[in-house]
């Protein structure tokens, strides 16, 4: 079955660390894509689509909140070899889930 992937972030602004995450979900489940829809809007639309026990597991793993105001897609998603040895877990509806190290931030 096809799949696609998304990769989210996010830089806590206070202590400019960065949380990353993959998700890979069955491209049937974007059949419903509107209109007009931009990657971004996709993004967001599939983050809020998680189960409540998917954003719990994520929550728990990267130590911060999982919602569409703090985590954003990237324009582009990481090829599949990117995430060989990165801890993960499956999720509901054969969706999986990779975890980036978290890492500090210079500006």
């Amino acid at each position: 079955m096809p799949t696609e992937r998304y990769r989210y972030r996010y830089l806590d602004p206070h202590s400019h660390v960065l949380y990353s995450f993959t998700v890979r979900l069955p491209q049937v489940m974007l059949r419903e894509t509107k209109s007009g829809e931009t990657n971004r809007d996709l993004g967001t639309r599939i983050l809020e689509e998680l189960s409540d026990g998917e954003k719990k597991q994520l929550q728990e793993r990267l130590g911060v909140p999982i919602s569409s105001d703090t985590f954003k897609v990237l324009s582009v998603a990481p090829l599949e070899d990117e995430l060989a040895g990165l801890k993960s877990f499956n999720g509901d509806e054969r969706r999986r889930f990779w975890l980036y190290p978290k890492k500090i931030v210079k500006l």
